[in-house]
Order: C-alpha cells, then structure tokens, then sequence
C-alpha cells in the first residue's frame, strides 16, 4: 500500500512539474513575441482614409491599445474614445471603439470596428474598418468605411 502511494505521489509530481515547465515555456514563448513586436499593444499614430464616396479626407488619430485589450483614443479635433481590442488570428487584431463628435453642429455618436494586419515587425498595421454614426439616442445617420494605417511610436531623444 505504501508503496503504492509513493508511486502515485511521484506521477502526481512529475505531472505537475511537466505542467509547470509547459506552462512556464507557453509564458516565454508569449513574453518573446510581446518583446519582438508580435503585439497590437502600444502607442499609435494611424491614418485613417475613409473611401472617396464618403467626401471624408483622410485624418489622423492616436490611440494607445493596452497589454489586457483596451483601447484609449484622440482624434484631431480634440475628442477622445475607449474601446476594446483583441488577437483574430496570426498577426490579425480586432477592435471596436465608441466616441462622441460634433458634426455639422450636432452632437453624434459613432462605433468604429476594425481588423488590422500588424506587420512582420511589429511596427506598422493596415486593414479596414467601418464607421457607424447614430445620433446620440442611437438612431443609425450613416456609415463610413475605409481603411487605416498604424505606424508604432517609440520613446525619442531630445537631442
């Protein structure tokens, strides 16, 4: 009986510690590609270029997208958004984020949904997203599509 139990207690511990080391190496893996670059999350400044029907130029927005998947904005006219991210597939992002605006002298709401490819190197994205404008009692105005285009920001020196 003894011996029995010692033989389980040995599996049970060989079991975990073959646990923790493939739960210790997932974490380096992970760990490795937040380090090179492998992650949406970090500073932005990204283009946005809605499709010519809309009459919309193209402006630009920062965005800071965090390591547990938010995502805080500000666009050029000073407004500010919070919103969501999270990995599709591959190097694939998703995100939605939601603002106020003022638009021809009325204030709007609008939900942005994205899929962005990141880069090889991490320090650039692309992809297309869709704009959905309502009032602010959620009443649908219109829709913009387009594309974005991210470029990572990094500390600077002063010099």
């Amino acid at each position: 009986m003894n011996l029995k139990r010692s033989v389980l207690v040995v599996v049970v511990l060989v079991a975990l510690i073959v646990a923790g080391a493939s739960l210790a190496y997932a974490q380096s893996q992970l760990v490795g590609a937040e380090r090179i670059g492998h992650s949406i999350a970090g500073s932005w400044m990204i283009t946005v270029i809605p499709d010519p029907a809309s009459g919309v130029p193209p402006f630009v927005n920062y965005s800071a997208h965090t390591k547990d998947g938010m995502v805080i904005g500000s666009n050029e006219t000073g407004h500010a958004s919070i919103g969501v991210w999270s990995r599709a597939a591959g190097n694939q992002f998703a995100g939605t984020f939601v603002g106020f605006e003022v638009y021809e002298g009325q204030t709007i709401h609008y939900k942005v949904r994205a899929v962005m490819e990141l880069s090889q190197d991490g320090e650039a994205f692309t992809g297309p997203f869709v704009n959905d404008i309502s009032d602010v009692e959620g009443n649908p105005l219109f829709t913009v599509t387009g594309t974005v285009q991210g470029t990572r920001l990094h500390v600077e020196p002063m010099d």
